[in-house]
Protein backbone atom coordinates (compact mmCIF):
# COMPACT_ATOMS: atom_id res chain seq x y z
CA UNK A 1 0.00 0.00 0.00
CA UNK A 2 1.09 3.81 0.51
CA UNK A 3 3.67 2.23 3.17
CA UNK A 4 5.92 0.72 0.13
CA UNK A 5 9.81 1.40 0.63
CA UNK A 6 12.54 0.68 -1.82
CA UNK A 7 13.80 -2.21 0.14
CA UNK A 8 9.74 -3.89 -1.05
CA UNK A 9 10.91 -2.77 -4.59
CA UNK A 10 14.02 -4.39 -4.83
CA UNK A 11 12.05 -7.57 -3.01
CA UNK A 12 9.63 -7.38 -5.82
CA UNK A 13 12.24 -6.83 -8.64
CA UNK A 14 13.95 -10.42 -7.37
CA UNK A 15 10.77 -12.13 -7.67
CA UNK A 16 11.39 -12.52 -10.82
CA UNK A 17 14.08 -11.03 -11.95
CA UNK A 18 14.02 -12.19 -16.13
CA UNK A 19 10.94 -10.28 -16.05
CA UNK A 20 10.17 -8.09 -13.00
CA UNK A 21 6.52 -6.95 -12.89
CA UNK A 22 4.00 -5.07 -10.77
CA UNK A 23 0.62 -3.92 -11.36
CA UNK A 24 -0.66 -0.64 -9.02
CA UNK A 25 -4.32 -0.46 -7.43
CA UNK A 26 -4.72 2.49 -5.23
CA UNK A 27 -8.08 4.41 -4.79
CA UNK A 28 -9.64 6.50 -7.05
CA UNK A 29 -8.40 9.81 -4.90
CA UNK A 30 -6.09 12.42 -5.10
CA UNK A 31 -4.26 10.06 -2.23
CA UNK A 32 -4.74 7.15 -3.97
CA UNK A 33 -2.90 9.20 -7.44
CA UNK A 34 -0.54 10.08 -5.14
CA UNK A 35 0.77 7.16 -3.55
CA UNK A 36 1.04 5.50 -7.67
CA UNK A 37 3.16 8.22 -8.37
CA UNK A 38 5.16 7.44 -5.37
CA UNK A 39 4.69 3.47 -6.34
CA UNK A 40 5.56 3.91 -9.69
CA UNK A 41 8.81 5.78 -8.97
CA UNK A 42 10.05 3.60 -6.86
CA UNK A 43 9.01 0.39 -8.46
CA UNK A 44 10.65 1.15 -11.91
CA UNK A 45 13.71 2.69 -9.67
CA UNK A 46 14.73 -0.95 -9.02
CA UNK A 47 13.58 -1.75 -12.53
CA UNK A 48 10.27 -3.30 -12.37
CA UNK A 49 7.91 -3.21 -15.20
CA UNK A 50 5.13 -0.72 -13.92
CA UNK A 51 1.30 -1.17 -14.97
CA UNK A 52 -1.21 0.71 -13.04
CA UNK A 53 -5.24 -0.10 -12.88
CA UNK A 54 -7.66 3.03 -13.31
CA UNK A 55 -10.72 2.66 -11.01
CA UNK A 56 -13.83 5.43 -11.51
CA UNK A 57 -14.02 8.47 -9.50
CA UNK A 58 -14.98 7.17 -5.87
CA UNK A 59 -14.13 3.89 -6.88
CA UNK A 60 -11.59 1.55 -4.24
CA UNK A 61 -10.47 -2.07 -4.58
CA UNK A 62 -12.15 -2.99 -1.15
CA UNK A 63 -15.33 -1.66 -2.02
CA UNK A 64 -15.53 -3.31 -5.48
CA UNK A 65 -14.60 -6.22 -3.80
CA UNK A 66 -17.03 -6.42 -0.90
CA UNK A 67 -19.88 -5.68 -3.17
CA UNK A 68 -18.84 -8.88 -5.31
CA UNK A 69 -17.71 -6.73 -8.40
CA UNK A 70 -15.12 -8.98 -9.22
CA UNK A 71 -15.75 -9.11 -13.03
CA UNK A 72 -15.35 -5.32 -13.12
CA UNK A 73 -12.66 -5.28 -10.84
CA UNK A 74 -10.69 -7.89 -13.47
CA UNK A 75 -11.32 -5.85 -15.93
CA UNK A 76 -9.89 -3.45 -14.29
CA UNK A 77 -7.05 -5.60 -13.98
CA UNK A 78 -6.67 -6.90 -17.44
CA UNK A 79 -6.97 -3.07 -19.01
CA UNK A 80 -4.33 -1.79 -16.55
CA UNK A 81 -1.88 1.00 -18.08
CA UNK A 82 1.63 1.66 -17.81
CA UNK A 83 2.89 4.71 -16.07
CA UNK A 84 3.36 7.34 -18.61
CA UNK A 85 -0.17 6.29 -20.20
CA UNK A 86 -1.86 6.56 -16.75
CA UNK A 87 0.06 9.96 -16.33
CA UNK A 88 -1.18 11.29 -19.25
CA UNK A 89 -4.99 10.25 -19.11
CA UNK A 90 -4.14 11.85 -15.26
CA UNK A 91 -3.49 15.00 -17.15
CA UNK A 92 -6.39 14.73 -19.48
CA UNK A 93 -8.96 15.00 -17.10
CA UNK A 94 -7.69 17.48 -15.24
CA UNK A 95 -8.60 20.20 -18.19
CA UNK A 96 -11.49 20.73 -20.16
CA UNK A 97 -10.25 19.59 -23.75
CA UNK A 98 -13.13 21.74 -25.42
CA UNK A 99 -11.20 24.85 -24.65
CA UNK A 100 -8.11 26.31 -26.56
CA UNK A 101 -6.83 26.76 -23.43
CA UNK A 102 -7.58 23.44 -22.00
CA UNK A 103 -6.34 21.91 -25.19
CA UNK A 104 -3.00 23.84 -24.36
CA UNK A 105 -2.73 22.92 -20.84
CA UNK A 106 -2.87 19.19 -21.52
CA UNK A 107 -0.34 19.27 -24.26
CA UNK A 108 2.22 21.44 -21.83
CA UNK A 109 1.91 18.37 -18.83
CA UNK A 110 2.63 15.96 -22.22
CA UNK A 111 5.63 17.39 -22.96
CA UNK A 112 6.62 17.37 -19.43
CA UNK A 113 5.98 13.65 -19.02
CA UNK A 114 7.35 12.71 -22.30
CA UNK A 115 10.62 14.84 -21.12
CA UNK A 116 13.15 11.77 -20.26
CA UNK A 117 11.28 8.71 -22.32
CA UNK A 118 13.83 7.71 -24.30
CA UNK A 119 13.16 5.89 -26.91
CA UNK A 120 11.53 7.64 -30.22
CA UNK A 121 9.84 5.23 -31.08
CA UNK A 122 7.65 5.26 -27.80
CA UNK A 123 7.74 9.06 -27.78
CA UNK A 124 6.15 9.26 -31.05
CA UNK A 125 3.71 7.03 -29.90
CA UNK A 126 2.61 9.09 -27.29
CA UNK A 127 2.51 12.05 -29.28
CA UNK A 128 0.75 10.72 -31.93
CA UNK A 129 -2.17 9.73 -29.32
CA UNK A 130 -2.40 13.52 -28.37
CA UNK A 131 -1.77 15.13 -31.87
CA UNK A 132 -5.59 15.56 -31.93
CA UNK A 133 -5.67 18.71 -29.54
CA UNK A 134 -2.83 20.30 -30.92
CA UNK A 135 -3.58 23.06 -33.66
CA UNK A 136 -1.66 21.94 -36.49
CA UNK A 137 -3.86 18.84 -36.50
CA UNK A 138 -6.02 20.81 -38.66
CA UNK A 139 -3.69 20.49 -41.47
CA UNK A 140 -2.73 17.26 -40.84
CA UNK A 141 -2.01 14.39 -38.17
CA UNK A 142 2.41 14.26 -39.34
CA UNK A 143 2.31 17.60 -39.31
CA UNK A 144 0.58 18.19 -35.56
CA UNK A 145 2.97 15.93 -34.39
CA UNK A 146 6.16 17.02 -36.18
CA UNK A 147 5.69 20.44 -34.90
CA UNK A 148 4.95 18.36 -30.93
CA UNK A 149 8.57 17.12 -31.72
CA UNK A 150 9.79 20.80 -31.99
CA UNK A 151 8.01 21.83 -29.29
CA UNK A 152 9.03 18.71 -26.68
CA UNK A 153 12.75 19.27 -28.04
CA UNK A 154 12.41 22.83 -27.13
CA UNK A 155 10.99 21.96 -23.86
CA UNK A 156 14.01 19.67 -23.28
CA UNK A 157 16.39 22.27 -23.94
CA UNK A 158 14.86 24.93 -21.44
CA UNK A 159 14.89 22.22 -18.71
CA UNK A 160 18.53 21.40 -19.25
CA UNK A 161 19.28 25.04 -18.92
CA UNK A 162 17.20 25.34 -15.63
CA UNK A 163 18.78 22.44 -14.41
CA UNK A 164 22.24 24.11 -15.10
CA UNK A 165 20.98 26.88 -13.58
CA UNK A 166 19.93 24.93 -10.42
CA UNK A 167 23.12 23.13 -10.45
CA UNK A 168 25.19 26.12 -10.26
CA UNK A 169 23.35 27.74 -7.47
CA UNK A 170 22.55 24.86 -5.39
CA UNK A 171 25.29 26.19 -3.24
CA UNK A 172 23.11 28.92 -1.29
CA UNK A 173 20.81 26.43 0.14
CA UNK A 174 17.17 27.70 -1.53
CA UNK A 175 17.14 25.57 -4.69
CA UNK A 176 16.65 21.70 -4.57
CA UNK A 177 19.29 19.12 -5.87
CA UNK A 178 18.29 15.62 -6.79
CA UNK A 179 21.21 12.92 -5.81
CA UNK A 180 22.77 10.83 -8.39
CA UNK A 181 21.18 7.68 -7.14
CA UNK A 182 18.02 9.14 -7.86
CA UNK A 183 16.72 7.50 -11.61
CA UNK A 184 16.39 10.84 -14.23
CA UNK A 185 12.71 9.60 -14.80
CA UNK A 186 11.76 10.92 -11.18
CA UNK A 187 13.14 14.32 -12.62
CA UNK A 188 10.34 14.20 -14.95
CA UNK A 189 7.55 13.72 -12.20
CA UNK A 190 8.99 15.66 -10.05
CA UNK A 191 7.70 18.84 -12.73
CA UNK A 192 4.87 17.16 -13.92
CA UNK A 193 3.30 16.57 -9.81
CA UNK A 194 4.71 20.11 -9.01
CA UNK A 195 2.36 21.69 -11.60
CA UNK A 196 0.05 19.15 -10.82
CA UNK A 197 -0.38 19.72 -6.51
CA UNK A 198 0.54 23.27 -6.20
CA UNK A 199 1.07 24.84 -2.77
CA UNK A 200 -0.98 25.01 -0.08
CA UNK A 201 -3.29 28.33 -0.07
CA UNK A 202 -3.10 28.13 -3.59
CA UNK A 203 -5.88 26.99 -6.45
CA UNK A 204 -4.97 24.80 -9.07
CA UNK A 205 -5.87 27.58 -11.67
CA UNK A 206 -3.68 29.99 -10.12
CA UNK A 207 -0.75 28.01 -9.87
CA UNK A 208 -1.03 26.62 -13.23
CA UNK A 209 -1.62 30.25 -14.59
CA UNK A 210 2.09 30.93 -12.91
CA UNK A 211 4.98 31.74 -15.06
CA UNK A 212 8.20 29.57 -14.10
CA UNK A 213 9.53 33.01 -12.33
CA UNK A 214 6.54 33.13 -10.37
CA UNK A 215 6.56 29.24 -9.27
CA UNK A 216 10.22 29.58 -8.34
CA UNK A 217 9.43 31.65 -4.87
CA UNK A 218 7.36 28.41 -3.98
CA UNK A 219 10.88 26.15 -4.84
CA UNK A 220 11.46 25.05 -0.97
CA UNK A 221 8.44 23.16 -1.41
CA UNK A 222 8.28 21.93 -5.19
CA UNK A 223 9.86 18.60 -4.67
CA UNK A 224 6.88 17.07 -3.20
CA UNK A 225 8.89 14.72 -0.83
CA UNK A 226 5.50 12.89 -0.63
CA UNK A 227 5.46 11.57 -3.68
CA UNK A 228 9.31 11.22 -4.99
CA UNK A 229 12.02 9.24 -2.15
CA UNK A 230 15.23 10.67 -1.59
CA UNK A 231 15.42 14.51 -3.06
CA UNK A 232 17.38 16.34 -0.53
CA UNK A 233 17.41 20.40 -0.61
Amino acid sequence: GTSLTEDHARKIARLNPEDPSATLVYDADNAGIKATLRASEMLEGARVNVRVVRLAAGEDPDSLLKRGDVAHFQRAIDTAQGRIEYLIEYAKSQVDLQTAEGRERFLKSVYRILVDVESMSETTRFLESAAIYHPMEKLSRPIAVTEMQKELNAYRRRRRAEQKRKSAAAGDGSLVTVPGNVPTNHVSNISFANDIYPPKGISLRDWERMSPAQKMKYSPRTVAPELIPKITA
